[in-house]
């Protein structure tokens, strides 16, 4: 989960929640990066202010959260290690093709993060240098994910 607060206008803050979850990943050999990509919303900037992982060590080692200018894929899911194992049926690819910054990262079971008060990422909007948010997971493990796939 990734909280994430609108442009503050006229000194009314709005906070939300949004799931960035993998969709229905499938990794079938340890070792495998996969990422998906979200594309922010043009018209509207927002500032990410705390994460909230829903993710176990037994199957991930880490994540990583990008913000790009330019994802290195629009798929919904591409593999994206460079040290790590081709998932069948994906593309290869970098996180981000240009703009990339790390905005998270995650590993060993660490709790939620949220960020000092008035403190945040800002993302999307007109102009902005982060377009799109990027999830790369690296699998450790697949015994443990279920038959439908992992969020």
């Amino acid at each position: 989960m990734v909280r994430c607060t609108p442009y503050q206008v006229e000194n009314i803050v709005k906070t939300s929640q949004f799931s960035l979850l993998m969709p229905n990943s499938k990794p079938t050999e340890p070792e495998t990066y996969l990422c998906t990509t979200i594309r922010l919303d043009e018209n509207n900037t927002y500032y990410i202010t705390g994460f909230d992982p829903q993710a176990d060590m037994g199957t991930a080692h880490h994540m990583l959260l990008f913000g790009c200018k330019e994802p290195g894929q629009r798929e919904t899911l591409f593999s994206c290690g460079e040290m790590g194992r081709t998932l069948e049926g994906t593309k290869q690819a970098a996180p981000c093709r240009s703009g990339q910054q790390i905005l998270y990262a995650w590993a060993k079971n660490a709790p939620k993060l949220d960020l000092p008060r008035d403190v945040g990422f800002k993302v999307g909007g007109p102009k902005a240098d982060i377009k799109y948010l990027v999830l790369q997971v690296h699998y450790a493990s697949v015994e443990y994910i279920p038959e439908e796939g992992d969020k």
